[in-house]
């Protein structure tokens, strides 16, 4: 991205992350801890905003090294979630799309929106020929959002996740660059 921040529409932007984004991504995680905690990893171990701080400078350094291109993610100027490429395989020309999303934020199109503007900024800039999603089973409304961008079920990946002491499944989606219309 050549600028800090990439525009969806006039009220949705993903913003590369910055330190200053610590005291709202932590007053979201804390206020939501257990609604995100079976999903997001981070919600169940960052108990600070030091804890933050650190999570925001690993995403810095891998964003940097090209290893990720994880974002966060702003409606209305408001701090709302995240949204990225939490793993890239530059080799391979393909990465992985994950993303969260404050409960008070659902059902807005919000993620379907964020999702689009970037997967065609991974198929543009980024040369991707392959964008995988993967999701915990129970997340119905996490689920709906790659059948709805045009991905494939490619199957489940049993125990795969860990969140705290527990292994869960994901379910795998892709979008191959040859699958755009």
């Amino acid at each position: 991205m050549k600028a800090d921040y990439l525009k969806v529409n006039d009220d949705i932007k993903l913003y590369l992350p910055r330190m200053t984004f610590a005291p709202a991504i932590f007053n979201l995680i804390e206020n939501q801890r257990e609604y995100l905690s079976p999903y997001i990893p981070m919600a169940s171990t960052a108990q600070s905003e030091e804890d933050i701080k650190k999570v925001v400078k690993n995403i810095q350094i891998t964003n940097q090294s090209k290893r990720s291109l994880v974002t966060y993610l702003f409606y209305k100027e408001e701090l709302v979630g995240s949204i990225g490429f939490v793993r890239i395989d530059n080799e391979h020309d393909s990465a992985e799309l994950g993303y969260w999303i404050s409960k008070d934020f659902q059902g807005q199109g919000i993620i379907s929106q964020s999702c689009q503007r970037l997967i065609d900024y991974g198929y543009k800039h980024l040369d991707f020929n392959r964008i995988v999603i993967k999701i915990v089973p129970g997340n119905e409304r996490s689920l709906r959002i790659p059948k709805r961008l045009g991905f494939e079920k490619e199957g489940t990946l049993r125990k795969a996740f860990k969140i705290g002491e527990q292994f869960h499944d994901l379910v795998v989606f892709s979008l191959l660059a040859s699958d755009r219309k």
